[in-house]
C-alpha cells in the first residue's frame, strides 16, 4: 500500500530504526513493489513471490525468503490412495463412485460456507454429494451450521448433503 510506506518512510526519517517487512500475500502489482517496501530487510513468503520481487527490480541483499514452516506431504501411491479414499468414503457414508464436492473450512471466520450452501441448489441437476468438512472453532459454530441446515433443507438441497465435523485425514477424503 503506497500510503503505509510513505509513512513508514517518514516515522523512519524522524526516527532511524532498523526495519523488517513481510510480503504476506503476492502483490497485485509487483512493478510497483520496490516503491512501496521500505524496510531494510523484506521477507518474502513464497518462492514465486521472491522471484516476481527480484524480477521488479527489488534489490537481492535486502530480500529473504522464509518457507512454509510445514512439511507438504507426498501423495501416496494410486492403489494406496484408491484405498483410502473407498474407507474414508464407508466411514462417512459416502457414495463410493459419486463425485465429492468439498467445503474444508469453518463456519464462521468468513461467509465462505454460506456461499458455499447458498451455491448447492443450482447444482443438483449434476451427480455428487456435498460435503462440508468443518471443525468447530467456537460454541456459536453449532449455530451457525445448524443455520446452513435450515436453509439448505428449505431449498430442497439437504438430502444431497453431509455435515462431517472434524475430519481425521482430508487427504483421503
Amino acid at each position: 500500500n503506497a500510503r503505509a510506506a510513505l509513512a513508514a518512510r517518514l516515522a523512519l526519517t524522524l526516527r532511524r530504526r532498523r526495519t523488517v517487512q513481510t510480503v504476506c500475500s503476492v502483490p497485485a502489482d509487483f512493478a510497483a513493489a520496490p516503491r512501496v517496501l521500505f524496510a531494510e530487510r523484506v521477507v518474502a513468503l513464497s518462492r514465486q513471490t521472491r522471484d516476481r520481487l527480484l524480477a521488479a527490480g527489488l534489490a537481492a541483499e535486502r530480500l529473504r525468503w522464509i518457507p512454509p514452516g510445514i512439511v507438504i506431504p507426498p501423495l501416496p501411491d494410486p492403489p494406496d490412495r484408491e484405498g483410502a479414499r473407498r474407507a474414508t468414503r464407508l466411514q462417512h457414508d459416502l457414495p463410493p463412485e459419486e463425485p465429492v464436492v468439498l467445503f474444508p473450512g469453518d463456519y464462521e471466520v468468513s461467509t465462505a460456507a454460506a456461499a458455499f450452501a447458498a451455491a448447492i441448489p443450482a447444482l443438483l441437476a449434476t451427480p455428487g454429494t456435498f460435503v462440508f468438512a468443518c471443525r468447530a472453532k467456537t460454541p456459536s459454530a453449532a449455530a451457525a451450521e445448524q443455520a446452513l441446515r435450515d436453509d439448505l433443507a428449505r431449498s430442497g438441497a439437504l438430502s444431497r448433503v453431509r455435515f462431517l465435523g472434524d475430519v481425521d485425514d482430508m487427504p483421503a477424503l
